[in-house]
């Protein structure tokens, strides 16, 4: 074979590779592109300070959904200037048997500025022990404290003494407020601890609401800048009310988890679960670097009436396509007659303006639940008095009715 024959395939033989390695790295980066992006991770915080049978149902029905359990286990107060402890009631029991990494949180009232004279160590190692010598497999410990910016520095003191005081094994976390994100400090604040899990509600004015899509998406590039290694995000699953207090600085008690007994006016503050799915997708498509968890709060419990409901929560986490579907009927018999509106869809909805009946023989009835009875002869009219929602998974009582017959119209 001539010389310049053998030059000549080498030429085109390497051209050849070349453009094959050019067009596999092109289909690469094609099918990458339309990979869809690995699912967020989900845990969730179980916030009541008193556990009760319910709990293990709960945890069971909620299983698939979260690969991990932040569970309030302790919480400091100031209420008159002396340390208040409050260990929760927790079921051991019911943690060992689920079988999640627990992350035992620890509450302190952000009214506590002194910090250099709480000492937590000497309550919280034997709390671990005690927890661990029970099965349960605890995965960390998280400080939930709404510290003041200027207050960043000697938060960030007193954490490293917490850290050399706890097992070497256990991973102390923070919850972090978009606030401190403005701060210089922050960075070192960052390198204090293991990892943080960032509030994205409740921080804004009660005014402004409990969660804003826009100003959290703002929040979570915010934190970016200061390239995190690993970070969580905390999201609202409940609604909360203000309640007016003359008495109090600010004119109002919000309440949340615990009921607050008192007669002053409430104004409830929703938040809507389709905006905080349009947030989990958004956070879904753009993958935030750094992103371990998505954290809810709270785990939803059947006494707990401002927790979103269970199937609620399900449906954002999963995706799912949110819709009311408010269901009528009526139950007993005759002479007694109850009409029931019941929700089977996942999320809240708007009971009906106008309900119509068709009875007969009516000698008696009773409306319920903010309806008025409007009644000519046989045709029976509910109207509603104001807005009236419906969670889902729940049923409402509309009312009672002594006829021989009744029937929906």
């Amino acid at each position: 074979m001539q010389l310049w024959r053998v030059i000549w395939r080498k030429v085109i033989w390497r051209k050849f590779s070349t453009a094959q390695s050019l067009c596999i790295g092109l289909l690469t980066l094609l099918l990458a592109s339309c990979t869809e992006p690995p699912a967020l991770q989900h845990q969730v915080y179980i916030w009541q300070r008193q556990w009760t049978e319910q709990h293990p149902a709960v945890l069971a029905q909620s299983k698939k959904d979260f690969n991990a359990l932040r569970v309030l286990a302790m919480q400091i107060d100031l209420p008159d200037g002396t340390y208040l402890w409050q260990q929760s009631r927790v079921d051991l029991t019911a943690l060992q048997q689920d079988g999640r990494p627990v992350i035992v949180v620890v509450r302190i009232d952000g009214t506590i500025t002194e910090l250099q004279h709480l000492s937590i160590a000497w309550t919280l190692k034997p709390l671990l022990k005690r927890w661990q010598d029970a099965g349960v497999k605890v995965a960390g410990v998280e400080i939930d404290y709404d510290s003041p910016r200027s207050q960043l520095p000697l938060y960030q003191v007193w954490l490293k003494q917490l850290k050399t005081n706890l097992p070497n094994d256990l991973p102390l976390r923070i919850t972090a407020l978009p606030d401190w994100l403005l701060a210089g400090e922050f960075p070192d604040l960052l390198s204090a601890v293991d990892g943080i899990t960032l509030q994205l509600h409740s921080i804004l004015s009660p005014e402004q609401g409990l969660f804003d899509v826009d100003v959290a998406k703002a929040w979570v590039r915010q934190l970016q800048v200061w390239e995190p290694k690993s970070f969580d995000i905390a999201l609202p699953a409940y609604h909360s009310a203000l309640i007016a207090a003359p008495t109090s600085k600010s004119g109002y008690v919000v309440e949340s988890e615990v009921p607050i007994a008192s007669q002053g006016e409430r104004r409830e503050m929703y938040v809507d679960p389709a905006s905080v799915a349009e947030f989990l997708d958004w956070l879904q498509q753009t993958q935030p670097e750094g992103l371990a968890n998505v954290v809810w709060f709270r785990l939803p419990m059947p006494q707990d009436k401002r927790a979103w409901p269970l199937p609620t929560l399900q449906a954002v986490i999963q995706q799912q396509p949110l819709a009311a579907n408010i269901e009528l009927s009526i139950t007993g018999d005759a002479p007694l007659f109850e009409l029931v509106a019941k929700n089977t869809g996942n999320t809240p909805g708007v009971m009906p303006e106008l309900i119509d009946l068709l009875g007969s023989n009516c000698s008696g009835m009773d409306p319920l639940a903010d309806y008025v009875l409007q009644q000519t002869g046989d045709d029976i009219s509910l109207k509603r008095s104001k807005n009236l929602g419906l969670a889902a998974g729940q049923q409402l009582k509309l009312g009672w009715f002594r006829c021989q017959t009744l029937q929906l119209d």
